[in-house]
């Protein structure tokens, strides 16, 4: 929270976080309300935030949804390695996942601003801008089973090439918009919201805008987390490695403390900037208690992530 006050302070105009504009969290940054993910026209079948709408503009508009759905699900029964990490196939999760498709019983959960994670050249609010933010839709399997997924897509510029601190004022001052006054109070969600919140999230959930799909379940085999991307040769969403989690293979083991001991690893580790090496990293993340790095002698014991 205080990232994202001290980004809106720096491109959005003085006034704008004064008593008269308050910042409000559950209109513009983690928006759960059942006036907006039940009730709204838009969660409807056929309604933008419905998840075959979302799918489709993934998949793109000359692209059968359902058997793009269905090549994301079956991966989930069939996959049981990935660089390197060797893993249990969730015939249970897919079934799951594909029987809510099929019964509409995929719902949205939550509507995400995460403008925070906006990156710049020296990790400042004021320097320049490298990537812009992500929005993101959170959806549920409805009526049994514990799923959850999230569609992350970029903040996409005005223009081709790297964004700038423009870009970066205009989606801030969107977002914030939506607590003005004109579009009711705190727990106002009328038409004119949805109107303009729709408005918002067209812009970045549109085809070829997909950062990743990150899913989150447990149903069967222990908690675990995984990640898709949308391939470059086929176009079709593909099991990608899990972001920032070294397999479980290199638990203890010297080539994770060699990397985590390293002067610029440590530094990156405790400012929240780190990036693992892509061939450290797992094809899954299983959760069975706390997530934690299993490891010994660590130069740094004042560490992040682990």
């Amino acid at each position: 929270m205080k990232f994202i006050i001290s980004i809106l302070s720096v491109v959005l105009p003085a006034t704008a976080l004064a008593q008269n504009e308050p910042f409000l969290r559950e209109k513009e940054l983690l928006i759960t309300s059942p006036d907006v993910v039940t009730n709204s026209p838009q969660v409807q079948k056929g309604g933008s935030w419905h998840i075959r709408s979302a799918l489709q503009r993934i998949a793109g508009p000359n692209t059968d949804v359902d058997a793009f759905a269905e090549s994301w699900f079956k991966q989930l029964e069939d996959n049981d390695s990935l660089n390197g990490d060797n893993f249990s196939k969730r015939p249970g999760a897919a079934a799951g996942l594909r029987n809510a498709w099929k019964s509409d019983n995929i719902k949205l959960l939550a509507i995400v601003n995460r403008i925070d994670l906006t990156r710049f050249l020296d990790a400042q609010p004021h320097a320049a801008v490298t990537r812009l933010g992500e929005g993101r839709f959170v959806y549920g399997v409805s009526g049994g089973g514990s799923f959850t997924f999230i569609l992350e897509y970029g903040l996409p510029g005005r223009y081709q090439g790297a964004p700038d601190l423009t870009d970066l004022k205009r989606w801030a001052t969107r977002w914030h918009a939506l607590s003005d006054k004109s579009l009711g109070g705190p727990t106002d969600f009328g038409p004119d919201y949805l109107k303009a919140l729709e408005a918002i999230t067209n812009d970045f959930s549109g085809h070829g805008m997909l950062n990743q799909v990150r899913t989150n379940e447990i149903s069967n085999g222990p908690w675990q987390l995984r990640e898709f991307k949308i391939s470059r040769t086929t176009g079709k969403l593909e099991q990608a490695v899990v972001a920032l989690t070294p397999r479980d293979s290199l638990d203890q083991s010297a080539e994770l403390l060699t990397w985590i001991n390293n002067a610029d690893s440590i530094s990156r580790l405790l400012d929240g900037t780190h990036q693992i090496p892509e061939i450290m990293l797992g094809g899954k993340s299983d959760q069975v208690n706390l997530p934690e790095w299993k490891t010994a002698d660590l130069a740094n014991d004042k560490r992040a992530g682990f």
